[in-house]
């Protein structure tokens, strides 16, 4: 079994942008919104904690990715975002 550990550092670079509109964004997060966000940059948070891989098939190993941060995500053309027009998301058993 493999453990996947991101670094305190990792975390900013991938998190913190200086984008003007993400900025603005989260300068418009009340207090709660902002702590939460901040907790992702303490050693001991767990929202992204290790990821444990249980075997060579897991998805992160089987499918390898360049690292994406924030802003790479935020700007990505491609990625879907909610509309009134689509609202739902359906989810299929294999």
């Amino acid at each position: 079994m493999q453990i996947v550990r991101h670094s305190q550092q990792t975390l900013k670079t991938a998190l913190i942008s200086k984008n003007p509109v993400l900025v603005s964004k989260y300068e418009k997060l009340d207090a709660g919104e902002q702590r939460l966000m901040n907790e992702a940059f303490q050693p001991a948070s767990d929202l992204f904690g290790p990821i444990t891989l249980h075997s060579q098939s897991d998805w992160i190993t089987s499918h390898p990715e360049a690292p994406q941060d924030f802003e790479q995500f935020f700007s990505d053309p491609y990625r879907k975002i909610p509309s009134p027009d689509k609202h739902s998301i359906y989810i299929q058993s294999i």
